[in-house]
């Protein structure tokens, strides 16, 4: 609960201000550029670990393997597929975030 609190009263507002300065600033610092997106993968990674908790935590045993479920999807037993998995919705939400905000 917490994170999701970070993302919405913090990081999602830090973004779109940050996006509002540059837009109205002729000059743009790498270090600003760095900032925004280093607030885009913030927000990803929150999102991409909140749902992959909430998947675990609706997963039960089923002929797909102990970390399937019906409705919900399914998490890979091996680790190596984890982290693919993982670091797909991390990929998804960052340029989801990124093209929202219109980066």
């Amino acid at each position: 609960m917490v994170r999701i609190g970070e993302l919405i009263f913090e990081v999602l507002p830090e973004s779109v201000l940050q996006l509002f300065v540059v837009y109205h600033t002729k000059k743009v610092s790498n270090t600003v550029i760095f900032s925004i997106l280093s607030s885009v993968a913030s927000a990803a990674f929150i999102m991409t670990d909140n749902s992959m908790i909430y998947e675990r935590s609706m997963m039960s045993v089923q002929k797909r393997g102990p970390y399937s479920h019906l409705l919900q999807g399914f998490i890979p037993d091996d680790p190596r597929a984890k982290v693919g998995m993982q670091l797909g919705l991390f990929l998804f939400y960052g340029g989801y975030l990124a093209g929202a905000l219109g980066l």
